[in-house]
């Protein structure tokens, strides 16, 4: 059961709905119109307490749905008063934090693998991780997108709408051109960060193309193909793409960052190098010859000299291991100062 948000000629309706199982596709039943105002739904009879209404139990129960209070009640939880919630917000958090859900069963991860389309887990990844580039969406654990399972088109993008709240205004175009995957269409190498640089007459054309693709996807929409026109569903889409234009762009700033990220890596590296160095006399006896003649030495004759050797003392040919390590420590000593 969830709770579903509809747009009509008079404002919003929420109601509550329910995903079924039909010829091994998931569809969806309307159980209970909740008006305009859930609110309504609760019962308080006193002090910080509260419960839903035995009438809306009744009618779930006259249409054959054995509803839990407590499922109701996490439901409609963000309509509850705002000072029962203050009250009771911590007791509820507390006690979700310490359920951990069990590992994927596998039906579970095999419907993740073959049910859960591509554009439900890229939306899923942007809104989670803040991802823009979905290139490596299959190196994502199967775990993560366990609240995509079992639901149907409709939930699922009921589901998608209470996470989209989250998003600003500003991240409108970044997320559909992440979840649409539109960077796959492009070579430069901005297409992965600064969607806002490339040719945009081109991508609007290419934004087009895709939803339209989405539009007549059987496999998105789990059942018959929508019409011609664009679905109620992906038309929130086409509004997020063409009327709110791309952010400012933090290239920059990400670029400095990793600029300075790959700094302190060398850094440390360095460090460690220094920390572990070999003294010229153990370097004279891992090559067998003077320290000096080692540093007059061209790059290109010394890594001769320890290719030759390294092939002598290597474990697999006969050699020592340590004496091995020991010369490859020094050969690395060597070049570094080079």
């Amino acid at each position: 059961m969830y709770l579903a948000l509809t747009r009509t000629r008079c404002g919003f309706r929420f109601s509550l709905r329910e995903s079924y199982l039909q010829d091994d596709v998931y569809q969806h039943r309307e159980l209970l119109d909740l008006g305009s105002d859930p609110s309504e739904a609760f019962v308080y009879p006193g002090g910080n307490s509260f419960y839903v209404s035995e009438a809306i139990i009744e009618e779930l129960e006259s249409q054959g749905h054995k509803p839990d209070q407590e499922e109701l009640e996490e439901l409609l939880w963000p309509f509850l008063d705002p000072y029962i919630k203050s009250k009771l917000e911590g007791f509820r958090n507390r006690s979700r934090n310490r359920e951990r859900p069990p590992p994927l069963s596998p039906e579970e991860q095999d419907f993740i693998r073959t049910r859960v389309h591509a554009v439900d887990k890229r939306r899923y990844n942007y809104l989670r991780l803040g991802q823009l580039d979905q290139s490596k969406l299959h190196g994502v654990p199967l775990k993560f997108y366990r609240p995509l399972i079992y639901k149907s088109r409709d939930e699922l993008e009921q589901y998608f709408i209470g996470l989209e709240r989250e998003l600003r205004p500003s991240e409108y175009s970044s997320y559909v051109y992440s979840f649409l995957y539109l960077r796959r269409h492009f070579y430069e190498t901005v297409a992965g960060q600064m969607p806002q640089a490339l040719d945009q007459d081109r991508l609007d054309r290419l934004f087009e193309e895709e939803i339209c693709r989405v539009n007549q996807d059987p496999l998105f929409w789990g059942a018959n193909n929508p019409d011609w026109r664009l679905h109620p569903y992906l038309v929130r889409y086409a509004i997020m793409f063409i009327d709110y234009p791309f952010a400012e762009s933090t290239f920059m700033y990400e670029r400095m960052q990793d600029f300075f990220a790959r700094s302190r890596e060398r850094f440390e590296e360095a460090r460690r190098a220094k920390s572990t160095k070999m003294s010229p006399a153990s370097m004279s006896e891992s090559f067998g010859m003077a320290h000096e003649t080692l540093q007059s030495m061209s790059k290109r004759q010394l890594t001769r000299l320890y290719r030759r050797l390294a092939k002598q003392k290597h474990p697999d040919h006969g050699g020592d291991h340590e004496s091995f390590v020991r010369l490859s420590q020094a050969y690395q000593d060597l070049m570094r100062r080079k």
